[in-house]
């Protein structure tokens, strides 16, 4: 089974649930996402964030991307697509 992203994160908790009912014979994880590549703050208010959620649900917190990935989606990082970098 072939799982990409988010999909390797599912699929590995799949194959970890039915271990014993042989529905595959393997594995293919290509990035899986496994964990926010984040700072340790950011990974104590993530789920901070997810509870006031529940009592707020319409508060939105602006994020924001790194200029990193807009830069490596750009056609000068071996994309195909095409924006103004500045």
């Amino acid at each position: 089974m072939f799982g990409h992203s988010a999909g390797g994160l599912i699929l590995t908790l799949f194959a970890e649930k039915y271990t014993d009912d042989n529905l595959f014979g393997g594995l293919l994880l290509n990035s899986p996402f496994y964990a926010f590549n984040l700072t340790r703050a950011k990974r104590f208010l993530l789920p901070l964030s997810a509870a006031l959620g529940r009592f707020f649900p319409t508060l939105s917190v602006k994020a924001v991307l790194s200029d990193e990935y807009g830069r490596s989606l750009h056609k000068d990082s071996r994309s195909d697509r095409t924006y103004n970098l500045n």
